[in-house]
């Protein structure tokens, strides 16, 4: 949870981190790119630890990445940020591994297959 606020709290500051756009990886990934799929996994990993069933799992996974969404939209009206449709794919793509890892960690851990 304090995760989740300190990540709010960074993405809306007024502040520049030009440094997690300067770093490139591997093509045209970015160090931007790799934190947003890394913290948007981590956000949703947990889900299937919470909810029952794969919708309950879905129906916020989709949360997590609405939030996500509103963060871009409301950059762009912050000194610094910029609202990025590459951020919202990326956060996407973390929501998307993130479940997915949590539901083979509760199959694995409890033998549940729903």
């Amino acid at each position: 949870m304090a995760g989740i606020v300190v990540s709010i709290v960074i993405a809306l500051s007024p502040f520049r981190f030009s440094f997690l756009e300067e770093v490139p990886l591997f093509g045209s990934l970015n160090l931007d790119m790799a934190m947003h799929v890394l913290s948007f996994a981590w956000y949703t990993a947990w889900l299937p630890m919470v909810f029952k069933t794969r919708t309950g799992v879905a129906l916020a996974a989709l949360a997590v990445f609405q939030g996500g969404v509103v963060i871009e939209f409301l950059q762009m009206h912050i000194p610094y940020h910029r609202f990025s449709e590459i951020d919202i794919l990326s956060n996407g793509v973390g929501c998307a591994c993130g479940t997915l890892a949590g539901l083979l960690i509760r199959r694995r851990c409890t033998g549940r297959r729903d």
